[in-house]
């Protein structure tokens, strides 16, 4: 889409409902929006409530979300439409496990060995729940029948640790890397893959500040591995740590500069415009929104989102690339017409541009979809009455100061919500004083008219000019 031209926000009509919503479920869980990524996965559930692989995805999911009662439900329900599903077997049988319903396990470790009686990791992780119950007889039997069909019988628990942090078992993979450590007889410090394993597991169970001490300590011990740095900084972004987490990426991506982590890429480019924000404009905020930019673009290149393509548009926009960031911003309205945040921006973009009517359209859609970001919905709000929109400008920073908790009753908000917050109310007094001299130069006598007059294009000219640098970046970044 070019300079005046939109390109209808539309689904590829060529992509199955079912792939689709996996697509968008997939995204959301990307973007850690664990809510949204369940609502897609029932959605499918709607449209196909008796396919056992939909309720096993579905299970996986709950799982990874930390989620376990539901996962639970979920996995048994395929196993009551696909009993012989293997990795639903598994699934179900390791989630017992770690629920600690090791009775109840020991029949669906049983079902996974009588389908897979050649895989060892079948066989080891019944031994571990045979030793998790004190039956070492049968463990040790399992055992040997694990290690007799294992090219590397030595390194057999390990892998078991390894292989089920997938389905985010913490608590086996701990019980198996113990078994581990006592089969090489605890001598010496812990080898590295083990280490590693135990940090992943850290990862996957959500406790992500024990995983980032882990991962510290790796990074110290094994500075040439870019995995390790890009995992400690999915750890620190996870524990809200930003700063930290991009430094760790960027320390990543140099050690490989051909990296083809998609999601390393994107959350480069996210953080990196986040810092762009924050700093004043000049030469430096240009070079990080460039960077911003590329990393996205490299991103889309090998797995094409709307958080990609997003990505890409508010660059652009910063950039003042308003050709290419409507590009962007349409692309990722094609690939998820949902995203709240991409109408948002649509809204931003078409606003700078003149074109009211697609803005105004826009931020419908991006209202209807559930827009309650506070410093998101304060841009769009100073972006309105910018261009003398009082009326909606004023209702979306109402929208605004409550989705930042309001102004009475509750704690000073701090960080980037705190100052939409306080921005809002501000933007809102201005108007409101505006609104009020106004009223006074309709009603006023006549020799006071010119007064009251002068008073409201004061008041007016505050609002349009108010802070001219936060202005500016509502409406000419997006």
């Amino acid at each position: 889409a070019g300079e005046g031209t939109f390109r209808a926000p539309v689904v590829p009509t060529s992509e199955p409902r079912l792939v689709q919503l996996l697509r968008l479920a997939e995204e959301s869980e990307g973007e850690r929006q664990w809510e949204a990524a369940c609502a897609l996965h029932e959605e499918r559930l709607c449209l196909a409530e008796n396919d056992g692989q939909l309720w096993k995805e579905y299970g996986l999911m709950l799982l990874r979300a930390g989620q376990p009662a539901k996962a639970e439900a979920a996995l048994r329900e395929s196993l009551s439409i696909a009993p012989e599903d293997t990795i639903a077997l598994t699934a179900y049988a390791v989630l017992l496990f770690c629920r600690d319903k090791l009775d109840d396990a020991e029949s669906f470790f049983k079902g996974a060995v009588d389908l897979s009686n050649e895989s060892p990791l079948a066989w080891a992780a019944l031994a571990t729940l045979y030793a998790s119950q004190g039956r070492e007889r049968d463990a040790k039997r399992a055992f040997k029948q694990a290690a007799s069909l294992s090219p590397d019988p030595d390194s057999l628990r390990l892998l078991l640790a390894e292989s089920v942090l997938p389905l985010c078992a913490e608590s086996m993979a701990e019980v198996a890397l113990s078994q581990h450590a006592l089969a090489k007889g605890g001598e010496g410090s812990e080898p590295l893959r083990a280490r590693i394993c135990r940090a992943r597991a850290r990862a996957a169970a959500h406790r992500h500040e024990e995983a980032v001490v882990l991962f510290e300590q790796l990074v110290v011990d094994a500075p040439e591995r870019a995995d390790l740095r890009t995992e400690l900084g999915h750890a620190l972004f996870c524990a809200g740590q930003s700063a930290s987490a991009l430094e760790s990426y960027v320390s990543a991506l140099s050690l490989s500069p051909d990296s083809r982590d998609a999601l390393l890429l994107l959350r480069t480019s996210q953080l990196t415009a986040l810092s762009a924000e924050a700093s004043p404009p000049g030469p430096v905020q240009h070079a990080m929104w460039t960077r911003s930019r590329d990393a996205a673009l490299r991103a889309c290149k090998l797995r094409p989102s709307a958080s990609t393509w997003l990505a890409v548009g508010k660059a652009c926009a910063a950039l003042s690339s308003s050709t290419e960031a409507e590009e962007a911003l349409s692309e990722a309205c094609v690939l998820n017409n949902r995203d709240h945040k991409v109408w948002a921006h649509l809204c931003l973009l078409t606003l700078r541009l003149g074109r009211r009517d697609e803005a105004a359209h826009s931020l419908r859609q991006a209202l209807r979809l559930g827009l309650a970001d506070a410093a998101l919905l304060e841009r769009l709000g100073a972006a309105l009455l910018h261009v003398g929109d009082w009326a909606i400008g004023q209702d979306v920073l109402q929208r605004a100061v409550a989705a930042g908790g309001g102004p009475q009753g509750r704690a000073p908000a701090r960080g980037r919500d705190g100052r939409a917050q306080a921005d809002c109310r501000g933007h809102l007094a201005l108007r409101e004083g505006a609104r009020r001299e106004q009223a006074r130069v309709g009603g006023a006598p006549h020799q006071g008219a010119a007064r009251g007059a002068a008073r409201a294009e004061r008041h007016a000219r505050q609002v349009s000019s108010l802070s001219d640098a936060r202005l500016a970046g509502c409406v000419g970044v997006i």
